[in-house]
C-alpha cells in the first residue's frame, strides 16, 4: 500500500493525492495552529466562586488522565472528574481512574445507561444488514451523548460552571465525517426498512429520542455547558505525558495503541482496517509527524506494532461482539468480514 513520502497516510484515506514527490495534499495543505499558552487557559477557567471550578470527563486513557493532572498540579484548580461506563471500559483504563483521583483528591462521579445498551444494540442489528460500513459506524453510537450530555448533568447537579476536555487536533478524523455521508442508507431504503420491519425501526426510533433526550449532545445542552479543548492551550506531547502520570499519579497502560480506554475500540480498529483500508492510527500519528512530534520512521513503526497484535485484538473483538448483545450468527457475520481475503480496504 502507497504511504505518503512525509507522514504516513495511506491512499485509502479519502480524497488524497500524491504530487511527484510522494507527498500527500494533507500535508501539501496543512498549516501548523499555534497553542496559546498558560495564562490563556487560566482565564478561561479560573476561580468562579464554586465548589468545583470544572468538570474534567475522564476515561482513564492518558489524554483524559494528564487533563486531571494537571488542571490540579499546574493550575491550582478544584475539578469535579467525571466517567461514563458504558459497560466496556478496560480494566486497566478502570484502575487509572481510581488511581488518579485518589492520588490527586479529587471526587469522582461515574454513571452508566442502560438505555444507552438497548439503543445501541438495536442500531446494531439494523446497520449490520446494510453494510459493513453502516455497522462500522455504529460501534461507538452513543458515547459522545453520553460523555458530554452526562457531564452537563453532573456539572448542573455539583454547580461546576465550566467542562475540560482532553479532545485535541490530533484525534480530530476528519475521514470519518467524510464516511458519515456515505453510510446509514438512503431515503428509499430506509422506507424499505421500515415497511419490511416496521417494529424494529419504531423501536429504534422510541429508543433513540428517549437516549437524546436523557444524553444531550453538543449544541442541544439546554443553557449550555461552556467548553475548553485543553490542547489548545498547551502542547500535546504524548512521551512527556505518559512519563509523567507513569511517575507521578501510578499510571499504566495497556496495548501498542493510544486508545486503549474502551473494549469496543478493537472492533473499531479491525473492522476500519477491512473496510477503509486504514484506521485511526493512520490519520493519528500523521498529525503526530505533521506537528514534528513523531519521526516517519516512529509512526511506521507503531504501526507495525499494530500488525503484530492482531490476532490478540481479533479474540478481544470477538469477546466484545458477544458483550454487545449480538447473537452467534450476526458476530460470525462480522468475523466474516474481519477475515474477508484481499488486499484491506478493497472489499467495500
Amino acid at each position: 500500500m502507497r504511504r505518503c513520502a512525509k507522514c504516513v497516510l495511506p491512499e485509502s484515506y479519502p480524497g488524497i493525492e500524491f504530487d511527484a514527490a510522494g507527498v500527500c495534499s494533507i500535508c501539501g495543505t496543512y498549516v501548523p495552529k499555534p497553542v496559546e499558552k498558560y495564562n490563556g487557559i487560566k482565564k478561561q477557567i479560573g476561580k468562579n466562586g464554586s465548589k468545583y471550578d470544572c468538570i474534567v470527563p475522564i476515561s482513564g486513557g492518558l489524554d483524559s488522565g494528564f487533563v486531571l493532572y494537571q488542571i490540579v498540579r499546574k493550575y491550582g484548580l478544584s475539578p469535579l472528574a467525571y466517567n461514563y461506563d458504558n459497560g466496556f471500559t478496560h480494566p486497566v483504563a478502570t484502575g487509572n481512574l481510581k488511581a488518579l483521583t485518589r492520588k490527586l483528591g479529587v471526587p469522582l462521579v461515574q454513571i452508566t445507561s442502560r438505555l444507552h445498551f438497548l439503543t445501541r444494540l438495536r442500531h446494531l442489528k439494523i446497520n449490520l444488514s446494510r453494510s459493513p460500513l453502516d455497522f462500522l459506524l455504529c460501534l461507538c453510537f452513543g458515547c459522545p451523548n453520553a460523555i458530554y450530555g452526562g457531564a452537563y448533568r453532573i456539572a448542573r447537579k455539583y454547580g461546576a460552571k465550566i467542562l475540560v476536555s482532553g479532545e485535541s487536533s490530533e484525534e480530530d478524523a476528519a475521514y470519518k465525517r467524510y464516511y458519515l455521508t456515505q453510510a446509514f442508507g438512503n431515503c428509499g431504503s430506509k422506507i424499505g426498512e421500515l415497511l419490511s420491519k416496521p417494529l424494529d425501526m419504531c423501536l429504534a426510533k422510541t429508543l433513540n429520542f428517549a437516549f437524546n433526550r436523557h444524553f444531550p449532545g453538543k449544541g442541544k445542552v439546554p443553557e449550555g455547558l461552556p467548553s475548553v479543548r485543553f490542547f489548545d492551550y498547551n502542547p500535546y506531547d504524548r512521551d512527556m505525558m505518559q512519563e509523567c502520570l507513569t511517575q507521578n499519579a501510578d499510571w499504566n497502560h495497556a496495548g501498542s495503541g493510544w486508545r486503549f480506554d474502551c473494549l469496543i475500540h478493537s472492533v473499531v480498529l479491525l473492522l476500519s482496517r477491512v473496510v477503509l483500508g486504514m484506521t485511526e492510527y493512520d490519520d493519528y500519528y500523521s498529525n503526530l509527524v505533521r506537528k514534528g512530534q513523531m519521526s516517519r520512521e516512529q509512526a511506521l513503526g507503531k504501526l507495525k506494532e499494530f500488525e503484530k497484535d492482531l490476532d490478540e485484538l481479533r479474540a478481544q473483538c470477538e469477546s466484545t461482539l458477544k458483550r454487545l448483545g449480538l447473537d452467534k450468527d450476526e458476530v460470525g457475520k462480522v468475523l466474516n468480514y474481519l477475515d474477508a481475503p484481499g488486499e484491506p480496504g478493497s472489499h467495500w
